[in-house]
């Protein structure tokens, strides 16, 4: 349960672990871990239009929260608070918020099933709220997670300028898609394939492009948009770690491991069994693109190095 991990958490002998499953009534994250995340629960900027001396404090902010999602079957009131006008938008909310006795009853392998709930391969998870609120795959808000991780980065930004001797964002892809996500045109088909297709099977694809384009358009802008938005959120970290702590100009980097399964020789990609089980196979396939693909060896150095680097990294006049 996540109750059994807390001291462990608290001690720093392991990760804290945050799961982040969407509510599919209104399209927002619901966190689950033993962190406090009201950071990152609502966005607070400086609106026009209102008295920012009015504005609350974040942690009132935090506190208005957790009353309001422990007595959601009164949120049609509530909608009517002018509380509601001194932040921008609630984003996320907090499992424990909601459910604060289930601490001790959870249990991890619980937020993992909310947390990958593939459609229509698995059912979605069911919160017991007035009314039932439905869970589904973390993937529809954020399929890499590198926007939860940037906002908790960023959220924290000045105590780890100041208290850490840097930031490594390792980002672990199941795919192999960054030729085509960095180079323009990148083909999709094979070449063989396109120089047999037939002019008349051109010609009909045309004829019914109107039809077809707004579905392909929308299931590559899920993908293609995410990877954008999470390039530009580490972009905006990196300038800023670059500005605030000049001294030490790789106090923040990124590294990207691939998971790509090869069929036999050819380079045609294989997606990995959408069940609960791994075989044997495809745990060795996992473990060979560590051991023998040559990207993710020399990443792999690489990232030592500059691990091993942070121990005589420069550190900024006030760090602790």
């Amino acid at each position: 349960t996540f109750a059994q991990l807390l001291d462990a958490e608290s001690q720093g002998q392991i990760s804290s672990l945050v799961f982040s499953p969407m509510l599919v009534e209104d399209g927002r994250r619901l966190l689950i871990s033993n962190l406090e995340l009201d950071d990152i629960t609502t966005i607070d900027g400086a609106v026009l239009s209102e008295d920012r001396s009015e504005s609350k404090s974040r942690s009132e902010i935090g506190e208005l929260i957790k009353r309001q999602t422990q007595k959601m079957q009164k949120m049609q009131k509530r909608r009517k608070n002018l509380e509601y006008r001194k932040i921008i938008a609630i984003p996320a909310v907090e499992f424990f918020h909601l459910f604060p006795q289930a601490r001790d009853t959870f249990k991890v392998v619980t937020a993992v099933r909310m947390n990958a709930t593939f459609p229509v391969v698995t059912p979605t998870g069911v919160l017991p709220t007035d009314s039932p609120r439905q869970v589904v795959d973390a993937a529809y808000y954020d399929n890499y997670g590198v926007d939860l991780a940037s906002a908790l980065i960023f959220a924290h930004r000045e105590w780890i300028a100041q208290n850490t001797a840097g930031v490594l964002l390792v980002q672990i892809r199941a795919f192999h898609d960054e030729m085509q996500l960095k180079v323009l045109d990148q083909p999709i088909l094979s070449e063989w394939l396109v120089n047999t297709t037939s002019n008349v099977t051109n010609i009909l694809a045309r004829g019914i492009r109107w039809l077809t384009s707004p579905v392909t358009g929308i299931a590559e802008a899920r993908e293609a948009n995410m990877y954008y938005r999470n390039a530009g959120q580490v972009h905006v970290l990196d300038q800023y770690f670059r500005e605030r702590v000049k001294s030490d100009p790789d106090f923040f980097k990124t590294v990207v491991f691939t998971c790509d399964s090869k069929i036999m020789s050819t380079d045609e990609q294989q997606v990995a069994t959408l069940n609960w089980r791994l075989s044997d196979e495809e745990m060795a396939q996992i473990k060979n693109n560590m051991t023998s693909r040559d990207q993710n060896q020399i990443r792999l150095k690489k990232m030592t190095a500059w691990w091993r680097q942070r121990g005589n990294a420069p550190r900024p006049a006030n760090a602790r």
